[in-house]
């Protein structure tokens, strides 16, 4: 699992990579519940060796945040 920097601005993205010689095959995020804040992608890498995720901040929460991603590979 991957972890952004948290902060109280802007966008964020993030991605989980899986060890050498495994592909993804599902993913996911965690992105807190404040109000304002927008999951807005959440897919594999293009060559399956990892989980990307995308979030922005619509408005200000004010509180710091951060987005997470996972992926379970074989």
């Amino acid at each position: 699992m991957s972890e952004f920097s948290p902060t109280a601005n802007g966008s964020k993205s993030v991605s989980a990579q899986c060890p050498g010689g495994k592909k993804a095959l599902e993913g996911g995020e965690i992105v807190p519940d404040y109000v304002g804040l927008q999951l807005y992608q959440s897919f594999p890498t293009p060559d399956d060796s990892g989980w990307t995720v995308y979030a922005q901040e619509n408005t200000s929460p004010g509180t710091p945040w951060s987005v997470r991603a996972f992926v379970v590979c074989g």
